[in-house]
């Protein structure tokens, strides 16, 4: 049919439509040749067709590695969707040129950048942009010391990416990202407990407190695995701790020697999930107010 039709606006469409194939099929190359094509008829609007075309043109961009044209195509459809009141295509423009500016080794800007999606993203309520800006917050925290914070992150944005049917892991390049994401904040946390811990606080939040957690309005609060049981000795260090006894003093409560106390400090911590005793004198006194 498209061979027997002479109308410019049905062809722009075909190449379009082929563009999307082929990029979902996992030949970008291809992608940005047909994307391309459809840019030079709908380029000359700002209709929704135009803001379409350059959203899966950046990603086509994105996965052949050219990130100076991908973020040419992000910059273009935020300024078109900001001059129209135009919120969804912005969302997740902000999100993809945060994260494409982030790879360029700009981690302020990627940050504000990402933030500005998470706000519309919860205007519009848009799960899978949400998705993208989690991970993509988590990764850049990995980078950092806060190795807790990415690791709450990147849960929260795999769960909702479950609930949602929208993977974390988008192309082979975020594959290796998350592959030293999990080396390093292994690393820094030092145990498989407490990523996992944390990857579960994370899990946990949902939509509206992952967003929340991720633009710092509110503080995260650990919560233990309830099928953790701690050992006798543990729970009597556990409730210590929670009194502000130090190391050494609850050495003395106990007649146990110093070391043998930092142990059992370091079980409570790990088995809990948690990383600084404040966190284990809070459970201890939740414990005391559900009994």
């Amino acid at each position: 049919m498209a061979d027997r039709t002479t109308d410019p606006t049905s062809h722009a469409y075909i190449d379009y439509a082929e563009g999307l194939h082929a990029l979902l099929s996992g030949d970008p190359t291809r992608a940005c040749l047909r994307l391309e094509h459809a840019l030079t008829f709908f380029g000359t609007g700002e209709d929704v067709p135009h803001v379409g075309v350059l959203h899966r043109l950046g990603m086509a961009y994105q996965q052949l590695g050219d990130t100076h044209r991908a973020i040419d195509c992000y910059e273009r459809i935020v300024a078109i969707t900001q001059a129209h009141g135009e919120s969804m295509y912005r969302s997740f423009a902000l999100w993809a040129l945060g994260d494409a500016v982030w790879r360029q080794g700009e981690t302020g800007r990627a940050v504000q950048l990402i933030e500005q999606s998470l706000r519309l993203t919860r205007v519009v309520h848009t799960p899978r942009t949400a998705v993208g800006c989690l991970e993509t917050l988590g990764l850049i925290a990995g980078e950092g010391r806060d190795a807790r914070r990415a690791v709450v992150l990147i849960g929260a944005a795999e769960e909702l990416g479950r609930t949602v049917g929208s993977p974390t892991v988008r192309s082979p390049g975020m594959l290796v990202a998350r592959e030293e994401f999990e080396r390093r904040v292994s690393q820094v946390l030092g145990s498989k407990e407490v990523v996992a811990a944390a990857r579960r606080d994370g899990q946990r939040l949902g939509f509206e407190a992952a967003i929340a957690y991720a633009l710092g309005e509110q503080p995260p609060e650990p919560s233990a695995d309830p099928s953790v049981r701690l050992t006798k000795r543990e729970q009597q260090v556990a409730e210590l701790v929670a009194e502000g006894l130090t190391n050494r003093a609850i050495a003395a409560r106990l007649v146990i020697s110093p070391r043998t106390a930092q142990g059992h400090v370091e079980h409570v911590l790990t088995k809990l999930g948690f990383t600084s005793r404040t966190q284990i004198a809070a459970w201890v006194v939740e414990r005391g107010q559900q009994q």
